[in-house]
């Protein structure tokens, strides 16, 4: 009687007593857990040393990998769709701890460069930034990223190739010499009369003012004024003796050029330039003036404006013969 009694109370009661029993377990959980916990905070008090954040001494700090995150951060094309969109908060960071956190312009970082080229052109082509990128050939066509960005094709498509001439490099840029040296004066049943000499030594003339020098190596030059001078030198080899030393000046042009004066037994340079270029894949060195023509893998270029900055490096500006294209060639040095 009893027996079915206690049956009748247990179905009756029988959601409260679960009930009751998960409480306690989950009482008895909460305790072994808090025990376990202080159990674990005096050992690390005794015998383990405290754990701390690494300082900026322990690593250097990755200005590179710094920049590849924030990109990457903004590389979310999935997210933009018309069907769905996802709110993303902005970049912030805190260079300064004082200033506390700025947001950060992801388009001025797009806008760096990185050796030479813009980020942006970088992650457009899907480029890593990684040092020495802008030297890599990452599509195997014979040339590199940064001929590619500079000649505004696809580094990542071999069918895409630059120009030959993005391979010239400017070696040297020089003054053209004149190829006279004017050595003294005479007199002869002609009149006052000039001895020009060759540079390399070959030929000697003898020309009076308004004649053309007979030479038909270096045509078109001629005299075209004298001026006498002297002027006082001290004589290192004796104290106190000045000597008067012959410094006359005589003027020659080229047809179509610009004047030059030459000073008694000193060569003179003209306004006019000499580029050594030199093609990377053949290791071949052009020498070259303005409006010549040379050829680079059977195309042929002819050579525009040569000039040499404040830098002494060398710019010099080709064009090619059927297209009219031009390339403002790099100095070696740069």
């Amino acid at each position: 009687m009893q027996t079915g009694a206690m049956r009748i109370w247990f179905a009756q009661s029988y959601e409260r007593v679960l009930s009751l029993a998960v409480m306690l377990l989950l009482v008895g959980c909460s305790i072994v857990l808090m025990m376990r916990a202080n159990h674990l905070d005096a050992s690390s008090r005794n015998g383990f040393p405290p754990l701390r954040p690494p300082s900026v001494s322990d690593r250097p700090f990755d200005a590179v990998g710094f920049r590849t995150i924030l990109i990457r951060l903004t590389m979310t094309p999935s997210w933009q769709t018309n069907a769905h969109r996802l709110f993303i908060a902005p970049v912030m960071i805190a260079p300064d701890p004082e200033k506390g956190p700025e947001r950060l312009e992801i388009e001025k970082i797009y806008a760096e460069l990185f050796e030479g080229i813009p980020i942006r052109w970088l992650v457009d082509h899907q480029l890593k930034l990684v040092p020495g990128i802008a030297n890599m050939d990452s599509d195997g066509d014979e040339f590199t990223n940064i001929e590619e960005y500079l000649s505004k094709t696809n580094p990542t498509d071999a069918g895409s190739r630059p120009d030959p001439a993005i391979r010239l490099r400017v070696m040297d840029v020089i003054p053209t010499p004149v190829p006279f040296l004017f050595e003294g004066i005479g007199e002869s049943v002609r009149g006052q009369i000039f001895s020009m000499r060759r540079l390399d030594g070959r030929k000697s003339y003898f020309v009076k003012v308004g004649e053309p020098i007979p030479d038909p190596e270096f045509p078109g030059w001629k005299i075209v004024k004298f001026t006498e001078k002297f002027e006082d030198q001290s004589d290192p080899t004796i104290k106190g003796y000045v000597r008067k030393v012959d410094v006359s000046e005589l003027v020659i042009q080229k047809e179509g050029k610009r004047p030059v004066t030459l000073i008694k037994g000193k060569p003179a340079f003209t306004d006019d330039w000499i580029a050594t270029l030199i093609f990377l894949p053949e290791n071949r060195r052009i020498q070259v003036a303005e409006g010549d023509f040379f050829e680079l893998q059977s195309q042929r270029y002819q050579v525009g404006a040569i000039r040499r900055g404040k830098d002494g490096k060398g710019d010099v500006l080709v064009k090619k013969s059927d297209s009219g294209a031009r390339f403002s060639l790099l100095d070696i040095g740069r």
